[in-house]
C-alpha cells in the first residue's frame, strides 16, 4: 500500500471529486429545469433516482437570489482571467513528465509555457500571450 504522508494523494482525490460534483449539479440543472414551468411543475418533473424533497431542496438553492449573485460575480471574475491555457486539468509537472516521455528529454519552462499558450494550430490564445511567447524564442 502506498503512503502518503503529506496528504498529496487524499487532496488531490478530492479537489478531482470536488470538480466532478460540481460539474453533475449544473448539468442535473441545466438538463432537467425549465424555467417556462413553475417550481411546483419542476418538482414534478424530478429526475429518476433523486427525492423529490431534495430535488426541491437543490431547486430552491439554486433559484434563490444568493446563488444567482454568486454565479453571476462567478462568470464575471471569469471573465477577466487575462491569463488562461490550453493545459487543462494537468499540472505544469504532469505536463513536463509526459513532454520528457515524448521527447526524450526536460523542457524548459519557457517551452511549457509555449506549449500551454498555443492553440494545436500553432496560433497563439491571445496577445499577451504572443508578446510573451515571442520574448521566449
Amino acid at each position: 500500500m502506498c503512503k502518503d504522508s503529506r496528504g498529496i494523494i487524499k487532496r488531490i482525490i478530492l479537489k478531482m471529486l470536488g470538480r466532478v460534483w460540481k460539474e453533475t449539479k449544473n448539468k442535473l440543472y441545466h438538463h432537467c429545469y425549465d424555467s417556462e414551468l413553475s417550481l411546483e411543475e419542476n418538482i414534478e418533473n424530478c429526475p429518476l433516482g433523486i427525492t423529490a424533497d431534495h430535488w426541491r431542496w437543490f431547486l430552491d438553492y439554486r433559484n434563490s437570489e444568493e446563488t444567482k449573485e454568486k454565479c453571476k460575480k462567478n462568470a464575471e471574475n471569469r471573465s477577466k482571467q487575462l491569463y488562461t491555457h490550453t493545459g487543462g486539468l494537468k499540472s505544469l509537472a504532469r505536463l513536463g513528465e509526459e513532454e520528457l516521455e515524448r521527447q526524450g528529454r526536460r523542457v524548459s519552462r519557457g517551452e511549457l509555457y509555449l506549449l500551454t499558450h498555443k492553440r494545436p494550430n500553432g496560433s497563439y490564445i491571445h496577445d499577451a500571450a504572443r508578446a510573451i511567447g515571442e520574448r521566449k524564442k
